[in-house]
């Protein structure tokens, strides 16, 4: 695996053709005849592969550097600070190397002529610039400054040329190899070509140097204006290109390598995934090395976000990350601007432009192309603003988790699932137990009763979701999930999940979408019925006069018609369900039980709505209940609720948020009883009860009747 940027070292892990290029050079380093200081240059840009193809040289040497035939000195001046400390430790290096084959004259000759080269000779200066303690030792006194590189002074050449006298009758070559000459500053670089091309220049001695040239011309350029590239043709006798790496050969290693970070999921949809790596990702991979910083930085990331987003988006925007902060930072900051469908167009050419700027606004021009449709990809309703293509499967993103749904956009940017998403563990778990009832319960009540920071339950979100996943549910699992979800209806029929301001959507409304996608989609009316026949049995009071009362208005209501197989049941078993309801709430108004069920209010308009007598035989039933204390404040309970409103705000601007105002439900209230009557009873009780908190609801319902106005609140 590409772990970490660490160069090859071995032929066997060579996937881009490096190989053959330092086996070449290798070759020619070993049958060469004795040189006189030959210096080859390696040229290429950064991450190319510059310090695999010396190490595979140093493989393919490997032989003659056993046999004694070669002596390999690796400098490395990137470790040092300044140039004094380079120089010392250049010398150094090659002292140490070459003189067990020197007798002590030549030594004395070699270590005379790094005396020479120092003007100043303090050991304690030269300490102080190692960042590698102990280097630079077999030199007597180095010095801050380099007194001249060019061996001018006759006591100085001669010394040069007695060792290089002495090397030349050696049995052994000196390979110095010096790497990454570009990642020096300016002055160290320049320091290390002045060393090879003066004193480094001995016999049998053959140097490697890897560099940039463009970068090493540049700089040589700025301190040598009429050198330019000359000065690099007077050091180097030989100058090869590292192999430019097939772009073919770069995919095959990236998709190899994303397949083990991250291996491919059951469903995938193989060609979204191919192109979206085609056209977002594989193009900014130009060399080695861009390949191993991203599956580096994948390999950290992914496993934080794993199940909880699409591979491809997610490599997608990771790439962006990588290779274009400025667009991915664009990407990020603007959600709203990015997912879901097509936007609103006033104008579409205006549009266009505004998300030029916004997003291609750094993009280097030639590049701008490439990145528009690499974008489009990923969010359909660039399509729709740049190419007038349009798309409405929301739906469809949401379920399959991808960059462009609202929902899952913030989690490839925090790298973890907001409270607000359900984790795809989560939703994989109840849709694959969807057939255990127990499980389906026990799940969606322990939700019901967590809150989360916006206020919902958790709840809420699974029903969302199994909204969204109906169609994965086996079919076998429908009537058992059915069941689940009609024995909890009137549990998760929660106030905290019911929308606010605009939005009017509840558990309720949420369990007939459920429905309508799960059984009515899917099953033909002939299996419906025995389902939710079944389903009833165990559905409490509430839920079954609701669904009751669905299945009745399929057949009764003339502003619109049903067709038949959209009908959940037919005629006769939605009149028995209708009948089997008006038994049930006419027994509970009995038993006293009817005014303790959840929204009892609404309980009552449904029993009015599903009797033939409608509110009439309601009225007497509910006057009965009302002469019991408990049963009023029950009833006086749920016939407060909170609307919530969007005014104009300020100097006529409209507000940004809802408000919420507590307000009786009167319109519910008047048609079902006495008004009179029902009022001097509220006194009554606010007067003799010696609870204060129903005292002060009471006090307060009062107020709030006298002072509201008539407002069409909903039944």
């Amino acid at each position: 695996m590409l772990t970490n940027d660490t160069p090859i070292t071995k032929p066997d892990d060579d996937r881009f053709g490096i190989d053959p290029f330092s086996h070449a050079l290798a070759r020619a380093v070993a049958e060469m005849p004795a040189p006189e200081g030959v210096v080859i240059g390696i040229n290429g840009p950064w991450g190319c592969g510059k310090s695999s193809a010396l190490n595979l040289i140093l493989y393919h040497l490997n032989q003659a550097i056993s046999d004694g035939k070669i002596k390999v000195v690796q400098f490395s001046p990137w470790w040092l600070s300044g140039t004094d400390a380079i120089a010392a430790t250049f010398l150094d290096d090659l002292l140490t190397a070459i003189g067990p084959s020197l007798g002590d004259a030549a030594k004395m000759a070699f270590q005379g002529m790094a005396k020479k080269l120092l003007r100043f000779r303090k050991a304690a200066a030269l300490a102080a610039n190692l960042a590698v303690p102990g280097v630079g030792t077999a030199i007597d006194g180095a010095a801050q400054a380099v007194e001249g590189l060019l061996p001018g002074d006759p006591s100085l050449e001669s010394q040069h040329q007695k060792v290089s006298a002495l090397l030349k009758d050696s049995d052994c070559r000196y390979l110095v190899i010096i790497d990454d000459i570009d990642r020096l500053a300016p002055d160290e670089a320049l320091e290390v070509f002045k060393l090879v091309k003066s004193v480094g220049q001995l016999s049998n001695l053959i140097y490697i140097l890897a560099f940039d040239r463009e970068l090493a011309e540049r700089l040589i350029t700025e301190r040598f204006p009429s050198e330019g590239p000359h000065y690099l043709e007077k050091i180097l006798q030989a100058a090869f290109e590292v192999p430019a790496v097939s772009p073919a050969d770069i995919r095959e290693a990236f998709l190899a390598e994303v397949n083990h970070v991250s291996a491919p999921r059951t469903g995938e949809d193989v060609v979204r995934f191919m192109n979206i790596m085609l056209e977002v990702v594989t193009p900014f991979l130009k060399s080695p090395r861009d390949l191993k910083r991203l599956i580096g930085m994948v390999q950290v990331t992914w496993p934080a976000v794993a199940s909880e987003v699409d591979r491809a988006d997610f490599l997608a925007i990771e790439a962006l990350r990588l290779f274009t902060p400025d667009l991915y930072r664009a990407i990020r900051d603007n959600s709203e601007r990015l997912t879901g469908g097509a936007p609103r167009l006033t104008s579409r050419s205006d549009q266009a432009a505004e998300y030029d700027v916004l997003l291609l606004g750094n993009i280097r021009d030639h590049d701008k192309p490439r990145i528009r449709r690499a974008l489009q990809r990923l969010f359909p309703r660039l399509e729709s603003v740049w190419a007038n293509v349009h798309y409405n499967s929301e739906t469809r993103w949401r379920r399959q988790r991808l960059i462009c749904s609202a929902d899952h956009f913030p989690t490839y940017f925090r790298l973890s699932v907001d409270e607000s998403i359900l984790s795809a563990r989560s939703i994989s778990e109840i849709v694959e137990k969807a057939g255990d009832q127990e499980y389906v319960q026990k799940t969606l009540r322990h939700a019901s009763k967590e809150i989360l920071k916006s206020g919902k339950t958790r709840a809420s979100m699974y029903l969302d979701e199994l909204l969204v996943h109906a169609s994965d549910i086996a079919e076998a699992d429908i009537q058992p999930l059915v069941s689940a979800l009609f024995e909890v209806a009137d549990e998760l029929d929660v106030e905290s999940d019911q929308g606010k301001g605009f939005d009017l959507v509840n558990n309720r409304l949420r369990l007939h979408w459920i429905l309508n996608s799960l059984v009515r989609e899917r099953l033909p009316q002939s299996a419906r019925i025995p389902l939710f026949e079944a389903a009833m049995e165990g559905a409490p009071l509430h839920w079954f006069c609701d669904f009751a009362e669905r299945c009745n208005r399929d057949h009764t209501d003339k502003k619109e018609v049903t067709p038949e197989d959209q009908r959940f049941v037919d005629a006769k078993t939605a009149n028995a369900f209708v009948r089997d309801a008006l038994k049930r709430l006419r027994r509970a108004a009995d038993d006293g039980s009817l005014l303790s069920q959840n929204k009892p209010l609404s309980l009552l308009w449904e029993w009015a709505r599903l009797s033939s007598e409608g509110e009439e035989e309601v009225r007497p039933r509910l006057e009965e209940l009302l002469k019991d204390d408990k049963q009023l404040m029950l009833f006086v309970r749920d016939a407060v609720q909170m609307v919530w409103s969007q005014g104009m705000g300020m100097f006529g601007l409209g507000d940004l948020v809802s408000k919420g105002t507590p307000q009786v439900k009167k319109e519910a209230i008047i048609p079902l009883l006495d008004e009179k009557v029902f009022l001097a009873r509220v006194r009554d009780v606010a007067q003799r009860t010696t609870d204060a908190a129903d005292k002060e609801f009471l006090n307060s319902f009062q107020k709030t009747w006298a002072e509201q106005k008539d407002s069409p609140l909903a039944k």
